[in-house]
């Protein structure tokens, strides 16, 4: 579930704006390869979809639901992000496995990418959304996100906003 939700939270921005699979082409927004600040407020709502806990001792399976319900409502980061023209050109959420991006609007000052991703659990775990990201200048993006996380009966509405400006050339130890 962690995979899961990591692209939708403070990372969402990068992640979002190097999504296009390579058969679609590279993003043309315009934007400085380097470090990036990007400050990002997410906020969770419905139900938390359950992987299955039957497995998992009583002790373990109400652990797992009260870290899950720690993440529901509005929660606001800023983290030191690297991007390098390989994760630009490649896509950083190529990890999630069985995930289909579509690019929409790509220009040089505005990139929306919907994703729809199949996340198992017996065909019935699904995310999708749509980011939408502007760039004013090569140093400044911000943008939204709106989705929903589904498993089975239980379906968690996502929304994000995002700002980020660019920092520096080198990234120094960031990763």
């Amino acid at each position: 579930m962690m995979r899961l939700i990591r692209p939708l939270g403070t990372t969402a921005m990068i992640a979002g704006l190097t999504a296009a699979l390579v058969a679609q082409g590279a993003p043309k927004i315009n934007i400085k390869m380097g470090l990036w600040e990007v400050t990002s407020t997410t906020n969770m709502s419905g139900d938390v979809p359950m992987p299955d806990t039957s497995q998992m001792t009583p002790q373990q399976a109400a652990a797992l639901k009260a870290a899950m319900g720690g993440m529901m409502g509005p929660h606001s980061t800023t983290l030191k992000e690297c991007l390098t023209k390989e994760k630009f050109d490649q896509g950083m959420l190529t990890d999630q496995k069985n995930c289909k991006t579509t690019i929409g609007t790509n220009t040089a000052t505005v990139l929306e990418v919907q994703m729809a991703c199949d996340m198992g659990q017996g065909n019935q775990g699904k995310m999708s959304g749509l980011m939408h990201f502007e760039a004013p200048t090569p140093e400044t993006m911000a943008g939204t996100f709106k989705g929903t996380s589904s498993m089975g009966a239980q379906t968690m509405n996502i929304t994000g906003t995002y700002a980020g400006k660019w920092v520096a050339a080198d990234c120094g130890s960031v990763k």
